[in-house]
């Protein structure tokens, strides 16, 4: 039952986590290998990977239907957008656009979404939230996410499983 518990945690944690970024779930990966038998850190990784992709999920969805309410995400002309005030303001649009039409394409959107779930850079919780309003394919970025979220918890997780035992 206390494996159980643990992997219904990680569960809930990977969703918690993925849609409140304060709460690492790194860190509480680390914590399941350091205390749990292996076996149980290696479901605990998976269900904490699915629970990632759950929250994700949600912020692409919620991302998504806000972007067509708004009509944000369709070509807008450079005259309609507000002159740039500062340096950042525009290396921020910039980067903006740039990650929209990475995650736009069919072949670079999912490297992009792999590439930020296993790095974190572009951080995940933007590139969920891009995705959506890039219209990217909903199963493509949740094989992306699983994957790549797998790959980084595993990563963490295996080397203090096998310090630990």
């Amino acid at each position: 039952m206390n494996d159980l518990l643990t992997v219904i945690s990680a569960l809930g944690f990977g969703v918690l986590s993925s849609i409140i970024p304060i709460f690492n779930s790194e860190l509480y990966v680390g914590v399941v290998a350091a205390a749990a038998q292996p076996s149980t850190t290696v479901l605990a990784v998976i269900a904490m990977a699915l629970g990632t992709v759950a929250g994700k999920v949600v912020l692409f969805v919620l991302a998504r239907g806000g972007s067509q309410k708004l009509g944000v995400g369709k070509a807008q002309s450079r005259d309609s957008l507000p002159p740039p005030t500062s340096r950042i303001r525009l290396w921020i649009r910039q980067t903006g656009d740039l990650l929209l039409t990475w995650l736009g394409d069919p072949r670079l959107g999912p490297l992009t979404i792999l590439a930020a779930a296993i790095f974190g850079i572009p951080p995940l919780f933007i590139v969920a939230v891009m995705a959506g309003v890039a219209r990217q394919n909903i199963v493509l970025f949740s094989v992306a996410v699983f994957v790549g979220r797998l790959a980084r918890f595993a990563m963490v997780a295996l080397p203090i499983a096998y310090a630990a035992h």
